[in-house]
C-alpha cells in the first residue's frame, strides 16, 4: 500500500518538478518586458497549465538580485502595474516578484547562481473572476504534465524485463539500487500476467502478489474510514482512489537480489494502459 502511494507520488513529482515558469496568453501577452543590461536569452517556452496558455523566457544576467529587483520594481511602477507579490525564499535564495495590470500578470523569478543571475519571466492572463494559478487545479492534458512519448534519459534494469511496447519515464541508479518507471498500453491484468510469466525466465521467484484493493478495504474497515482520503491534484483524469484500488504489487527474489514491481492504471486515463514502477536492489 505504501509502495503504491509512493509510486503514484513519484509520477506526480516527476511531472510537478517541471513546474514553475508561470505564463498565460490572453489580453496582451505581446507586452514587452525588458531585461537588465547585458542579459542573455537562454530559453523560451509556450506551455499550458490549468487550461491557460503559458509563455516563459529564461535569461542570464550579471546583475545581482537587489539590482534586478530594483530594475523591475521601477519599470512596472512606471507602467502603472500593481505589485501583487514580493517574496524571498531563504533556503533557495530565490526572489519572486509578481505584477498585474488589467488582466495581464507578469511573474518574475530571480535566483543567483555561481557565475550569473537566473531570471525567469512569465506572462499570463487572469480575469477578475478567475482563480490565480496557485489556486487552480491543473489538467492532465496540460503540456507540463504530458507523459513522455519516447524513452527519457536514464537506465533500464538488465535483469528485469520491461513490457513491450513501453516508454521509460524514469530510470535512476543509486548505488546498488535502481528505480525505473514505464508507461505501457497493456492493461493491468495483461501487465501483471507479463511479469508473472516472464520473470521466471530471468531466474526470479515470485514471493507475493498483492492486490491493493483487499489491503485498502482492510485498512478502511480497521480505521472506520469510508475512503483513503487521496485527492487528485488534477481537475480531470482518473479517480486516484480507484487508481490505488486497481493496483498490484509483485515481489520477486533471486538470490541476493530483490525486485518489487508496482502496476497501476495510467492516471491520465486507464484507456491508455498502465504505469509500472520497478524497485530493484542487490544486497
Amino acid at each position: 500500500m505504501r509502495c503504491k502511494l509512493s509510486c503514484i507520488s513519484g509520477v506526480i513529482t516527476l511531472a510537478i518538478c517541471l513546474f514553475f515558469s508561470s505564463v498565460y496568453a490572453g489580453n496582451d501577452l505581446n507586452f514587452n518586458v525588458p531585461v537588465p543590461g547585458e542579459s542573455k536569452l537562454l530559453d523560451s517556452k509556450q506551455l499550458e497549465l490549468a487550461s491557460r496558455q503559458i509563455n516563459t523566457t529564461l535569461f542570464s544576467s550579471q546583475e545581482d538580485t537587489a539590482s534586478v529587483v530594483e530594475f523591475y520594481t521601477n519599470f512596472f511602477a512606471q507602467q502603472d502595474f500593481a505589485k501583487l507579490l514580493d517574496k524571498s525564499n531563504t533556503k533557495t535564495g530565490k526572489r519572486l516578484l509578481r505584477f498585474k495590470k488589467d488582466a495581464l500578470v507578469v511573474s518574475i523569478s530571480i535566483i543567483e547562481k555561481d557565475t550569473f543571475t537566473e531570471i525567469v519571466i512569465a506572462k499570463y492572463l487572469q480575469g477578475p473572476s478567475e482563480r490565480s494559478l496557485e489556486d487552480s487545479k491543473p489538467s492532465v492534458k496540460d503540456s507540463l504534465f504530458a507523459l513522455p512519448k519516447s524513452d527519457v534519459a536514464g537506465v533500464d534494469i538488465p535483469v528485469v524485463p520491461r513490457p513491450s511496447p513501453s516508454v521509460r519515464i524514469m530510470g535512476l541508479k543509486m548505488g546498488t539500487s535502481t528505480t525505473a518507471m514505464y508507461t505501457t498500453p497493456l492493461d493491468i491484468a495483461s501487465t501483471v500476467d507479463f511479469y508473472c510469466t516472464r520473470m521466471p525466465d530471468y531466474n526470479w521467484k515470485l514471493l507475493r502478489q498483492t492486490g491493493t484493493k483487499d489491503a485498502t478495504q482492510a485498512y478502511m474497515k480497521a480505521s472506520g474510514k469510508k475512503s483513503l482520503g487521496i485527492k487528485s491534484p488534477f481537475s480531470d483524469g482518473e479517480d486516484f482512489e480507484q487508481v490505488v484500488n486497481n493496483s498490484y504489487v509483485l515481489s520477486f527474489a533471486a538470490g541476493s537480489e530483490s525486485a518489487e514491481i508496482t502496476i497501476f492504471p495510467n492516471f491520465v486515463s486507464r484507456t491508455l494502459g498502465s504505469i509500472v514502477q520497478i524497485s530493484y536492489s542487490e544486497k
